[in-house]
């Protein structure tokens, strides 16, 4: 298979911003490669070349990419600089550069995928003395023989900005329809029976992608195996599932209405949530599906001594603790930790200097899930099942112990559980239906987070995704000076501005956020990005931060669930301010939600007795 067949469906998707044209495209990409190598052309479409939890990334520098192609094609650095300022898009000044300076000559063997995506690999697991010369060598030897569309997609891909477009849930509808019993061969042309169908695959297919996490496996299972390969597809040990997702409740007596009576109630612990799959080795995963391993050996051992000779898939939230109160310290302390360069088991650290970073930010894992146990999946299970197990398995020790959890039916005993939590330094209360399953990537009101900021006489918070900034002026001037923020339509997969953040910034983090963003800036609107404000600099939406606001309001002017409360209006933050805290430990996808932001819309209007 030509690796131009893939560029050129690249083309057709980057040319739509359309929902159903861009399923139409994906869903013709996906017929159109055979089953042994539909997965790499999936992996290759999300712009990475493995699922996220392998850990390994392509992500070449972009100053070593500008040196391949100026190599490659007998170019002056300066060149490809000149021409990456004009467009902003190193992979369009490839392409420019390959149309100036050379054409394909005749007999020259195309590009096939599999030996673009062998190449990729070398590239990405080059390491140590000479890697530069490898990547460089690598990248060199794939352009080369790559026509200027090719160059385009290899250099974006090398350099980890392919940025299509195209989210998850897009490629599971896709599926779904190639599944479905019409074998339709179009988004628009289902009937009612043909829907049903669809969706039932649908659900199938967003099974296996939520206990796999790899859209690629799930691709090819898919073509070669059906609808019935892929309910073959299971929990295994190595392989993170997508993690259960809670709802927010405006006050503690709808979250109680919501639960069969009793309901379990936990810590919401200020800290990051972990996977942690133990069997012949120990890993550790993020939210995000990160592997977070090599950067918390404290913590696989306290596993491993705390599960002896078990093989089990806990999750839980670990927390910095201060070593002289045994207090839970702030997130921000606990991230300085896990923001290090190198991992903590690196070696190029040093023993001396992991001892020390270990004694110096202790932390505490407090586990309050079992998810598979000797071969077994538990997501099935109710929740009061699994947390016996985990109690009964469980051998607490300094570095593991079970999170905090009360058995309530009365609404007064759980807000005097909640007023005692929040002393403690915990975030808030999860409040938890003890018959739920585990529902992998799913969120619902089975779990139910409440904070201290939900509580009416206070401020609420978001975790919000950047999507533009704003030049500063006056004692501001020469840095940002503001982001354009934006909710996530998890139903559209879409980026919805919400509102403008310029409060809660001090001079050093000010200082820094044209760095930190200069990764994602865009030359124009990203797709997927629904917005009539227009940003000094667009970006691309990938970063979460947690920001506070006085109340919500109809907006004229922001896209945040448009149309659903009122015509021609959607949703705002009024007073927005930044709490200092970035979620590294979210993807995009996994911030607030516009329904989310509109429920709480609907909930404080009724509270004051405006709906």
């Amino acid at each position: 298979m030509e690796f131009r067949r893939l560029a050129e469906a690249f083309e057709g998707i980057e040319a739509t911003s359309k929902r159903l044209e861009l399923t139409e495209r994906v869903l013709a990409l996906l017929k159109t490669f055979p089953d042994s190598l539909v997965d790499k052309a999936v992996w290759m479409m999300q712009g990475k070349i493995y699922p996220d939890y392998v850990g390994v990334e392509l992500g070449v520098a972009e100053k070593l990419t500008i040196r391949a192609i100026a190599r490659t094609y007998g170019a002056k650095e300066e060149e490809v600089v000149a021409l990456l300022k004009k467009s902003g898009d190193l992979g369009v000044a490839a392409e420019e550069v390959a149309k100036r300076r050379r054409q394909r000559t005749m007999g020259q063997a195309a590009l096939n995928l599999a030996g673009v995506y062998a190449t990729f690999e070398r590239i990405a697991r080059a390491s140590g003395a000479g890697s530069q010369d490898q990547k460089i060598g690598g990248l060199s030897e794939l352009l080369a023989a790559a026509s200027p569309l090719e160059a385009r997609y290899i250099v974006r891909l090398a350099t980890g900005k392919l940025r299509l477009g195209v989210a998850d849930q897009t490629v599971v509808d896709a599926l779904g329809i190639l599944l479905s019993d019409g074998k339709v061969g179009s988004v628009t042309e289902l009937d009612e029976g043909d829907r049903k169908s669809r969706d039932e695959a649908k659900a199938v297919v967003q099974r296996a992608a939520d206990v796999t996490s790899d859209l690629g496996t799930v691709a090819r299972t898919a073509l070669s195996a059906g609808l019935a390969g892929l309910k073959r597809l299971k929990l295994k040990l190595g392989v993170p599932l997508r993690p259960m997702l809670a709802e927010r409740a405006e006050t503690l007596e709808e979250a109680m209405a919501r639960m069969p009576g009793a309901a379990f109630v936990e810590y919401k612990y200020d800290g990051l949530r972990m996977q942690a799959h133990l069997g012949k080795s120990t890993e550790i995963f993020s939210r995000r599906l990160e592997q977070l391993t090599s950067q918390f050996p404290d913590v696989v051992k306290a596993l491993e001594k705390a599960f002896p000779g078990r093989q089990v898939i806990v999750e839980g939230e670990v927390v910095a603790i201060d070593p002289k109160t045994g207090r839970m310290r702030h997130f921000q302390e606990l991230s300085q930790r896990r923001g290090r360069k190198y991992g903590l088991g690196d070696a190029t650290l040093g023993e001396t200097d992991e001892r020390d970073v270990i004694k110096e930010i202790p932390v505490r894992l407090h586990l309050f899930d079992l998810l598979w146990h000797e071969g077994e999946d538990y997501t099935t299970r109710p929740l009061k099942e699994r947390r016996g197990l985990l109690e009964k398995l469980l051998k607490p020790n300094e570095g593991v112990a079970l999170g905090d959890l009360r058995r309530l039916t009365d609404t007064k005993d759980v807000e005097e559980y909640f007023q005692a939590v929040t002393l403690t330094g915990a975030e808030g209360i999860m409040i938890k239906n003890p018959d739920s399953e585990y529902e992998a990537g799913g969120r619902g009101f089975n779990w139910i987070k409440f904070k201290a900021d939900y509580d009416a006489k206070l401020a609420d918070t978001f975790d919000l995704v950047a999507i533009g900034a704003y030049w500063g002026q006056g004692r501001r001037g020469g840095w940002y000076g503001g982001l354009l923020l934006a909710s996530f339509n998890d139903a559209e997969g879409t980026f919805e501005s919400l509102c403008r953040l310029a409060t809660g910034f001090d001079d050093a983090t000010l200082a820094a956020l044209e760095e930190r963003f200069a990764p994602f800036v865009a030359k124009a609107k990203p797709k997927g990005v629904e917005s009539t404000l227009e940003p000094d600099v667009w970006l691309q939406p990938k970063v979460v931060l947690e920001v506070q606001g006085a109340e919500l309001t109809l907006s004229p002017n922001h896209r945040c669930a448009w149309g659903a409360l009122k015509d021609d209006a959607g949703l705002s933050v009024r007073f927005p301010r930044f709490t200092g805290r970035w979620r590294d430990d979210k993807k995009p996808e996994q911030a607030t939600t516009s329904k989310e932001v509109a429920k709480m819309f609907q909930a404080r209007r009724k509270r004051q007795g405006l709906a």
